[in-house]
């Protein structure tokens, strides 16, 4: 076979594996562009629509467990006795789910007040505690004040800025919590999210999708403390990410198909 006759057939070669490489590159784009679309949109068919929340509200109540923390404030008239009954120096507007601030339930289901000592909490919610602590305030003092709340913390993982998120109320739903950790990534798949949550001696894993106007009506829509909440990554998005070492490996792999290409022409 002379010379030009063997270039001719390697450059058809390279011809067709250029070819090759655009119609794959141009193929990756377009369904790109229709899985970004599609997953990349919440509550996919959603309608406008009135809706009771009464009973999704009811339900949002948690009952206090072994290790929660809580913030307690206890005032009455008597402001010399305040210091007393708040040892901890908490106010409404200081208490924080950070550090060792409030008070943690204990293994037999228990916290310890001043003046009042130990106090059963465990399966009761933060209301009723309240309104415990308040009964047995009024018999030395007039007119005490009483506030309770949960403090703690959820998990997410799979969103732009994954680790804790601060829960300082009863009514933290998992799109505040994924919102506050700087929503979900390009590459992640809004339609596959694990909520993992330890509950009574339990662990339950749970699949939601965030693309369905049916996440409001799930049990799991409000987050409870020390919820564990795990955004899965999309693999083909995953590739054509940003730092993704696939995706380097192929642009470098495409390189130097084109460097070839370039000195034999």
């Amino acid at each position: 076979m002379s010379f030009r006759k063997c270039l001719t057939v390697n450059n058809l070669s390279f011809n067709l594996v250029l070819f090759s490489v655009v119609k794959f590159l141009l193929f990756s784009v377009l369904f790109c562009s229709c899985v970004t679309a599609k997953r990349g949109i919440y509550f996919n068919n959603l309608q406008p629509t009135t809706e009771k929340i009464d009973k999704i509200y009811d339900s949002t109540f948690q009952k206090i467990q072994i290790g929660d923390r809580l913030s307690i404030i206890m005032n009455t008239k008597d402001l010399t006795q305040n210091e007393i009954l708040n040892p901890l120096g908490l106010t409404r507007n200081n208490s924080t789910a950070s550090g060792i601030s409030g008070y943690q339930v204990q293994k037999d289901g228990t916290i310890e007040l001043p003046i009042i000592g130990k106090l059963k909490v465990v399966n009761q919610t933060t209301d009723e505690i309240s309104a415990l602590i308040k009964n047995k305030l009024i018999v030395d003092y007039k007119e005490p004040y009483v506030y309770v709340n949960l403090i703690g913390r959820v998990i997410v993982l799979g969103s732009n800025s994954p680790g804790p998120v601060s829960l300082f109320n009863e009514r933290l739903t998992i799109l505040e919590a994924i919102a506050l950790s700087g929503d979900v990534k390009f590459s992640s798949r809004k339609d596959r999210v694990w909520l993992i949550r330890e509950q009574n001696g339990e662990r339950k894993s749970v699949l939601l999708d965030l693309t369905s106007p049916e996440i409001f009506q799930s049990p799991y829509f409000y987050l409870k403390t020390n919820d564990l909440v795990y955004i899965e990554p999309s693999r083909f998005l995953s590739f054509i990410e940003g730092n993704a070492p696939s995706r380097n490996l192929f642009l470098s792999a495409v390189s130097i198909v084109a460097l070839i290409i370039a000195l034999i022409k």
